[in-house]
């Protein structure tokens, strides 16, 4: 596998992964290289292993040469199994990431985000409505133990009403589940 460019910079976990995946991976830099020396680094890379995918990791424009390079690599017999990918494609297919440029100036990726469609909206509600019961259930069921063990440390009410101040400065009372003692509020 090689990494063309440094307009996204991998973690060590994510690299761990590449490897695991790829075997070697190989970083050239596109930013910083003569277009010819990089050309050739490419092709001795290319020749001396088996090179899979080529990532596009670019932020600057890829120089002609090197477009033409990679075009005609495509079409030599011996290279067929070479990939070509940009890294936003890459991120999404081999790391389950979404890649958004902190500059902001490729937004491309906003044209894959689409809205729930009818089926989608509908299964969410429903697991949303199953979910909020389940967990009613079991907080009802729940609410009775802690009852029992209030009662065995403390006797008093479960709930109690406190005054609390609102919006405006306006009290309004407050019912709460008792856990400690009542009227803590005023014996600090």
């Amino acid at each position: 596998m090689i990494i063309l460019g440094e307009k996204y910079t991998f973690t060590k976990l994510e690299l761990e992964k590449l490897r695991k995946k790829f075997g070697q991976v190989n970083f050239l830099s596109h930013e910083n290289s003569d277009a010819k020396a990089l050309r050739s680094a490419l092709e001795n890379l290319i020749k001396s292993g088996d090179q899979r995918l080529i990532v596009l990791n670019t932020q600057k424009p890829v120089d002609s040469k090197l477009v033409r390079f990679l075009t005609l690599l495509q079409f030599k017999t011996k290279y067929k199994k070479i990939k070509f990918l940009n890294v936003e494609s890459f991120l999404e297919n081999y790391l389950q990431k979404c890649y958004i440029p902190e500059n902001g100036e490729n937004l491309n990726f906003l044209n894959d985000i689409k809205p729930y469609n009818a089926f989608e909206y509908a299964l969410k509600r429903v697991i949303d409505y199953i979910s909020c019961s389940l967990l009613f259930v079991i907080l009802f069921v729940l609410k009775f133990y802690v009852k029992k063990k209030i009662d065995e440390q403390s006797p008093g009410s479960l709930y109690f009403l406190q005054n609390r101040v609102g919006l405006d400065t306006k009290i309004f009372k407050c019912y709460k589940f008792r856990t400690m003692y009542e009227n803590s509020e005023h014996n600090p």
